[in-house]
């Protein structure tokens, strides 16, 4: 019927793009063994297209299973520049977490730490850094720095004791609706913090 002819083309199209990635590794495999015989040609490379989006992805899996994610660069999609800045440069772009370190390429969704980072600014005379009247110095000493989570202490305004930043705030303190009357205070930790690899405020 008509369900087992469509299942028999998706397995003749299987096979056929299975042959293209074993052709495709076979030329590579010859034009490789030229150039470490030769000196000073460029490293050979290879690409691949097809007017099919399916047909290309099956022979892309195929190549990627037989000679690893490393090997292949796929120019499709949001990430097209770094995999093709990968093809031409040979080098791997990731994205780094100053935290903790962990890696991640930036094609890969939802493979990252979920440390947050805070951009906060210091003003160490106690001014507006963005009030240029009433300094107009202050973008001269205000500092920006990356703070840990763990740094970030708050307490309400008018004593009492400091408590660790917790993600609830996020939505209190960007509200002002959600603020009470008293003033919120913050106070960020510099002192050494294990395990992280960011500088320390100052």
């Amino acid at each position: 019927g008509e369900a087992g002819g469509a299942a028999g083309q998706r397995a003749y199209t299987s096979r056929v793009c299975e042959g293209v990635a074993r052709r495709v590794i076979e030329v590579m495999q010859a034009a490789r063994r030229g150039w470490k015989e030769g000196a000073g040609r460029p490293r050979p490379k290879a690409v691949v297209f097809s007017e099919f989006d399916n047909d290309l992805s099956q022979v892309s899996s195929h190549l990627t299973l037989a000679l690893g994610s490393g090997a292949v660069a796929e120019h499709w999609g949001p990430f097209r520049s770094s995999e093709l800045a990968r093809f031409r440069h040979n080098k791997q772009t990731f994205r780094r977490c100053p935290r903790c370190g962990y890696e991640n390429e930036p094609q890969v969704e939802h493979d990252a730490c979920d440390r947050f980072l805070f951009q906060v600014t210091l003003t160490p005379h106690g001014g507006d850094p963005l009030d240029a009247e009433a300094d107009p110095s202050a973008e001269e000493w205000a500092a920006t720095w990356l703070v840990e989570e763990e740094r970030v202490f708050v307490r309400e305004g008018g004593g009492g004791a400091y408590r660790r930043w917790q993600l609830r705030d996020f939505d209190t303190y960007r509200n002002p609706a959600l603020l009470t009357a008293a003033v919120r205070e913050v106070w960020i930790d510099a002192g050494p913090l294990a395990g992280s690899k960011l500088p320390p405020p100052r």
